[in-house]
């Protein structure tokens, strides 16, 4: 099993601050969370996982009174994300009580675990 957490984060870290935990109103904004939702075997060979099917959900968040810049920041993570193989299956801007702008993205890939290749599934 391999943690993608810090490969993820490197990532999306041209695009803005990356956390991994939700962020309360004290946070410096906009910021990026990312949070593992499911890793699965796809291939075992010879006994060992081979491939690894993995969903990621990232949220962009942002205390500004429209959502331009959320909006924007969300794209280019996406593209970031999709340009290592990542396929965008979820995009929605979402209504939160507690941050005013808030756009939630969930990711798809199959990462092969000896060469550290993402494919799309």
């Amino acid at each position: 099993m391999v943690d993608l957490h810090p490969v993820i984060a490197a990532l999306l870290k041209p695009v803005g601050r990356v956390e991994l935990a939700f962020p309360d109103m004290s946070a410096r904004f906009p910021l990026l969370t990312i949070t593992e939702l499911s890793s699965a075997s796809s291939a075992i060979y010879d006994g060992e996982e081979r491939l690894t099917d993995v969903d990621w959900q990232v949220d962009v968040w942002d205390d500004a009174q429209t959502p331009q810049r959320c909006v924007q920041l969300a794209g280019q993570a996406s593209d970031a994300l999709i340009q290592a193989g990542f396929t965008r299956y979820f995009g929605q801007l979402m209504r939160d009580a507690a941050i005013p702008q808030r756009y939630t993205m969930r990711f798809r890939g199959r990462l092969d675990n000896k060469t550290m290749m993402m494919y799309r599934s």
